[in-house]
């Protein structure tokens, strides 16, 4: 049944509108201001659906697995499936949500 499991799977779909605040284009995957600076060479939108698996944030590559999650909602039309450490869990919730302003929910 996945409960207790080390993963979670977030599926984040975009809202249309956009935060007034400045500070939150900066992070937010679907702010103009970000373009297409992640060094993938497709256009946004370009695909309905991204599943990831992005390798977990450690010492070395602290964060990675956030600019796995910017690039797959950069990319996908609809959903974004994408696989996380369940401690990570809160802080994702606030940054999709919050400073996002993404619709998700824990699967």
């Amino acid at each position: 049944n996945g409960r207790g499991s080390s993963s979670s799977a977030i599926p984040s779909l975009p809202r249309h509108a956009q935060s007034s605040n400045p500070e939150d284009s900066r992070n937010d995957p679907n702010s103009n201001t970000n373009g297409d600076d992640d060094g993938i060479p497709l256009p946004s939108k370009i695909v309905d659906t991204v599943i990831t698996n992005p390798p977990f944030g450690t010492k070395n590559n602290e964060g990675i697995d956030v600019q796995f999650l910017r690039t797959a909602i950069r990319l996908a039309r609809r959903a974004v499936y994408s696989f996380h450490k369940t401690s990570t869990r809160p802080y994702l919730i606030k940054l999709l949500r919050d400073t996002w302003g993404l619709n998700m929910e824990v699967v």
